[in-house]
């Protein structure tokens, strides 16, 4: 990847759409850098692998239906279920809403951007110092 293609966290385009990278991400203001590593240091195992199954399934460039219904867990925890179409049927992911994640969510889904990364690309771009 080049030095532009870097700094400007956009690898390529995609149906005219750019491709939004782990630096971009935290520039948009989705999450913050210590709000990513909180929630995967913190926050239950099955949430954490839930929230890895739909970056995964973005970065794919799946479709989903976004329900845009925000809900909350027994412990409190504001999430969205995010049911993803897959050929074979339907899929999903508990998606849980730290920092302005909704806002990525619906950024995706008006196709905004396809994305590159992976939860561990997120935690290790977070990392850096």
């Amino acid at each position: 990847m080049s030095i532009i293609s870097k700094r400007r966290s956009q690898q390529s385009v995609v149906d005219n759409r750019p491709t939004l990278m782990a630096p971009g991400f935290y520039e948009k203001g989705y999450v913050t850098k210590a709000e990513i590593i909180r929630f995967v240091d913190d926050s239950r195992p099955s949430d954490v692998e839930d929230m890895e199954a739909f970056i995964d399934f973005v970065k794919l460039k799946g479709t989903f239906n976004n329900t845009r219904r925000k809900r909350y867990d027994k412990g409190g925890v504001a999430y969205q279920y995010v049911p993803f179409n897959a050929a074979q049927g339907t899929n999903g992911a508990k998606v849980v809403l730290i920092g302005n994640l909704k806002q990525f969510i619906d950024d995706f889904h008006n196709g905004d951007f396809v994305t590159d990364f992976t939860l561990e690309d997120l935690v290790a771009e977070a990392e850096k110092v």
